[in-house]
């Protein structure tokens, strides 16, 4: 991400010391170009588009929790809370439990999928999807995944139209 930062101090320097030897539309989409490549290299999280009012957003969590023999806690987590407090879990087969904060508003289903209803721009986050393992009283973390959940989130599109329109 710190490439991506210079690459635009640089665009910007550019831009207003006056230097002619490209326009304002060529800096524009180069921008554009170098925010995608940055974006798709540095990002190893999934992200998933939402917009606000949608009735059911679904959350895939792509751990397979049957290629483990010992008893396992599946839990969601999310960044505004530090990934320290589970919003949903599942021990095994058992019910599900979730946050008493988000009881009316997520579940969680039989596939370990986090389901969200309602979104608004409250649930704009990172999610965590966890595997936790109970082994003789120990618990050890054997896979997590991250998911981002972006809501009205800026597009590339609006994203250049905007810096066209600044520079104009």
């Amino acid at each position: 991400m710190s490439i991506l930062l210079l690459i635009i101090n640089v665009l910007f320097i550019i831009i207003y010391s006056g230097i002619n030897f490209i326009s304002k539309y060529e800096v524009c989409l180069l921008f554009v170009l170098i925010v995608n490549v940055v974006s798709s290299l540095s990002s190893s999280t999934t992200i998933i588009d939402s917009e606000i009012g949608d009735i059911n957003v679904l959350i895939p969590c792509p751990i397979n929790r049957t290629k483990w023999t010992f008893p396992s806690i599946l839990q969601w987590y999310r960044s505004n809370n530090n990934y320290t407090k589970p919003i949903a879990s599942q021990f095994d087969n058992y019910p599900v439990h979730i946050d008493d904060f988000y009881r009316n508003k997520y579940s969680l289903l039989s596939n370990g999928s986090l389901n969200i209803e309602n979104v608004q721009l409250n649930d704009n986050d990172t999610f965590e999807c966890r595997l936790i393992l109970i082994n003789r009283g120990l618990l050890d973390i054997k896979d997590k995944y991250f998911i981002t959940l972006r809501v009205n989130g800026m597009s590339i599109e609006s994203l250049f139209l905007f810096v066209y329109f600044f520079l104009k």
